[in-house]
């Protein structure tokens, strides 16, 4: 990238020289119009072949066939895994914010539904049985809060029954549960409340938590209190395109520090329940940010630099810099509102998500240039093999280990997911080389599912098919009779339990990539016996 700057630069300053020259030979020497015509054409066609070799897509590609699945080695204790969100895989959630804002959607026709999602609260085996066919040592899930406590002052015991016997079976297959406390999805109730934007709620919400933690604690090692906050404060509160669709900045700033808040208060509960218990197995709790690079499309226009480092400041250097100062700052202007002196020491790892940079083609977000081959099948995101080593750097930078809990890509095809794949690990394995301290991967996700606010069959990000196959179906019977755009039962499909064909390419090649891992580690602990 850099070299290419450069050389527009000098190209630009080698016109302008040519420029002035012909000028003042124009006035000294009474150049003729055809020689001053020849030289403004020189100019423009300069600039014009500078700006075309500029703009050229820049993002690498990996050359190296099948470079993840037969080359890169990772650490033996590493974590291979996939993530999953209970909103967009468990059927008949009625009552949180995504159901709610999807059946009161005037263009819901239009949308994809969350309706029967993956059936992933009744297939939860098979759900599991896939994640062991992969060969995986982890699994991140999250709890879905509007099913454990459905009003403000119940909890159903039965659902947490049910997350229990999860995490159980999770751990009889050697698989380590990661548990996420809240993914994006609120109870209505609580957001009737007020939701984050009061203070006084996350007394609440630490509430849920604790409880979950109580019950899970036998068989849950790795915490995340809240997925990507940051995201969650800005795309529901001042960009409006979440639930509950708000366009305040200065609201957006209070949701994100009452989180990050939130965060510490559940943090203290956690660790203080086991140091004064040493019931269930010690925990380890992460702070959760989605890090993507703010780009300016056109790197010569000032406007787009000042539009990407405001993005950036807004969206990354908020959490980063809270939890490497405990200073929160408003998002405009630049002051201080809140100082927690202890925020860098209540996470204990950083769970990264890493998609794509972003870019700004004047204000307006558009698809970072790259190859086609490159850029995703929504055109949101490209695979940016560079920017995943930059997001670990950001990451580690606050002092703690690295585990990538996110990544993945809506392809085009088939290929391209295994072009991410070879791309991000390949990225991973020479962050650890280098001596960050990635401790492992998580591919973002177990199946395809249903893709907050998306159009219908937009997104493919599952290493397998969706085992429903028709994902308009109803919420439940119940819910039927108010609600009757919908059909009476989800379909699977007659074949879900044959995993190899469920299985898409991408996920065989990932499948691949892990057992050739364990063959490597095989190898090298034979050599050293």
């Amino acid at each position: 990238m850099m070299h290419k700057k450069l050389l527009l630069i000098l190209t630009f300053l080698t016109v302008s020289t040519t420029y002035s020259s012909d000028t003042d030979k124009l006035h000294n020497d009474t150049i003729n119009l055809i020689t001053t015509l020849g030289s403004t054409t020189a100019v423009a066609t300069a600039g014009y072949l500078g700006y075309q070799y500029m703009t050229t897509p820049i993002h690498p590609i990996v050359n190296v066939e099948q470079l993840a699945e037969t080359i890169l080695n990772f650490p033996t204790d590493f974590a291979w895994g996939v993530s999953t969100a209970s909103s967009q895989n468990e059927e008949d959630s009625l009552n949180n914010s995504w159901t709610n804002s999807y059946l009161t959607s005037k263009n819901r026709s239009d949308l994809s539904s969350p309706g029967k999602a993956c059936a992933s609260w009744t297939q939860w085996q098979d759900d599991i049985d896939k994640a062991d066919y992969l060969g995986l040592n982890g699994y991140r899930l999250s709890i879905e809060w509007s099913r454990v406590q459905p009003t403000a002052d119940k909890f159903n015991e039965a659902a947490i029954a049910h997350y229990v016997e999860i995490c159980k079976q999770l751990q009889k297959k050697g698989i380590a549960p990661m548990i996420c406390l809240h993914h994006y999805s609120d109870p209505i109730w609580f957001l009737e409340q007020g939701g984050f934007a009061k203070e006084e709620n996350i007394l609440k919400f630490s509430n849920f938590c604790q409880k979950m933690y109580e019950a899970l604690r036998p068989f849950v090692t790795q915490w995340i209190v809240i997925s990507q906050p940051a995201a969650y404060a800005l795309k529901g509160y001042s960009q409006g395109m979440q639930p509950p669709f708000i366009k305040d900045s200065k609201l957006a700033e209070l949701v994100m520090l009452n989180m990050f808040k939130a965060h510490i208060q559940v943090y203290d509960i956690i660790h203080n329940s086991y140091n004064q218990t040493h019931i269930g197995l010690e925990p380890s709790i992460g702070i959760c940010h989605q890090i993507s690079q703010m780009e300016a499309y056109n790197f010569y226009n000032p406007l787009e630099h000042v539009v990407a480092n405001f993005a950036d400041r807004l969206y990354n250097k908020s959490l980063l810099r809270f939890f490497k100062t405990g200073h929160f700052r408003t998002l405009t202007p630049l002051m201080n509102i809140a100082y927690i002196p202890q925020a860098p020491e209540k996470f204990d790892f950083f769970a990264l998500s890493y998609y794509s940079p972003k870019s700004f083609n004047w204000i307006t977000p558009v698809t970072p240039r790259a190859q086609k081959s490159h850029q995703s099948a929504d055109l949101a995101r490209i695979i940016d093999k560079q920017g995943m080593y930059d997001a670990i750097s950001q990451a580690a930078n606050l002092g703690k280990p690295v585990y990538v809990v996110e990544s993945g890509i809506n392809p085009v095809d088939e290929t391209q997911r295994i072009l991410l794949l070879n791309s991000y690990l390949s990225a991973i394995s020479q962050a650890i080389a280098h001596g960050y301290d990635v401790r492992g991967y998580y591919n973002w996700t177990l199946m395809d599912n249903y893709e907050w606010g998306m159009p219908k069959d937009a997104t493919h990000f599952g290493l397998y098919k969706n085992r429903v196959i028709n994902a308009e179906s109803t919420l439940n019977q119940k819910f039927k009779k108010h609600h009757p755009i919908f059909n009476e039962l989800a379909d699977l499909d007659p074949d879900f339990k044959n995993h190899e064909y469920m299985l898409k390419d991408g996920g065989k090649y990932y499948k691949n990539i892990i057992a050739r891992q364990k063959i490597n580690h095989d190898k090298r602990n034979e050599k050293a016996i």
